[in-house]
């Protein structure tokens, strides 16, 4: 799955608020990978009013999906 980080690369620009179908427009727009959309289309139907909103749903999904911060040593 896309790191937000990633995923905000092919965000930069985009008028926020907007929801999550203008959110997917907007990347494939800017060319993004599979991964990055496939990380947008996971997101819940609803609008966005930052890029914080979207980096935060996309790290709570993350977890969700078994991805566990990494444990400090």
């Amino acid at each position: 799955m896309a790191n937000p980080i990633d995923v905000q690369s092919y965000l930069g620009g985009v008028t926020y608020p907007c929801d999550k179908d203008e959110l997917i427009r907007y990347a494939k727009e800017k060319g993004a990978d599979k991964r990055v959309i496939s990380a947008l289309n996971g997101l819940p139907d609803q609008e966005y009013g930052s890029p914080i909103d979207v980096s935060s749903e996309l790290n709570e999904s993350g977890i969700e999906e078994g991805i566990e911060p990494e444990e400090e040593m």
